[in-house]
């Protein structure tokens, strides 16, 4: 588990910005020299995610296994698209983005999302928002980078509200192209059967003339 400085070792007099922010930079020195931070500030900005809840996530992806951080930077590359991207990873969209929700606005619920929130000490709140986790995971494609998120942070719950988090705000970025991608399916489903329709309609009119 990470060594997350809690909030009563910070000074009382530093702002919860500065806090948030002196223990993500002294976790990163200390633990892992490979996390992209710009990369990482940069997709947490186009999700409109607050500063204190950016800095709970860079504090901890600062603890995350390399292995594991590779699947993160995948990750965020989604989070710059402007396309639906997530048609080979996810099966069920609709039914993945009910579950991220519901696990995000738990926790939430429990301030988990808030600065210096202490995640190790939270196991009982993340089993309870593992059953969502679970679920979402029967949407996701094995092999996929959401797929391997969501199996890492089953086996290890501390890191559960960063992987829930992260893939909740994915899911509503990627809500509105999966949305629109869908109009188009349909209208052009509509389309084609119409043209179909229409195209059978001309035929049989045709052979009643030859009639």
């Amino acid at each position: 588990m990470p060594n997350v400085v809690s909030s009563s070792s910070q000074s009382s007099s530093s702002s919860v910005s500065e806090s948030s922010y002196s223990a993500s930079s002294s976790l990163t020195s200390a633990s892992c020299s490979s996390i992209d931070t710009a990369l990482f500030e940069s997709a947490f900005g186009l999700a409109s995610i607050n500063s204190a809840e950016s800095q709970l996530y860079l504090q901890y992806l600062a603890n995350v296994p390399s292995a594991q951080l590779n699947y993160f930077n995948e990750m965020m590359s989604y989070y710059t698209s402007t396309s639906f991207v997530l048609a080979d990873s996810v099966t069920d969209f609709v039914a993945f983005q009910n579950e991220m929700n519901s696990m995000y606005q738990l926790l939430s619920a429990q301030s988990l999302f808030a600065a210096n929130a202490d995640w190790a000490t939270a196991t009982t709140i993340c089993q309870q928002a593992k059953a969502n986790l679970v679920n979402a995971l029967g949407y996701t494609t094995q092999g996929c980078c959401l797929y391997n998120l969501l199996n890492f942070a089953s086996t290890d719950l501390t890191y559960l509200p960063l992987v829930a988090g992260t893939c909740y705000h994915l899911a509503v970025l990627q809500n509105q192209y999966y949305t629109a991608s869908s109009s188009s399916s349909s209208y052009q489903e509509s389309s084609s059967y119409q043209a179909s329709s229409s195209s059978s309609s001309m035929t049989a009119a045709s052979s009643v003339a030859v009639c």
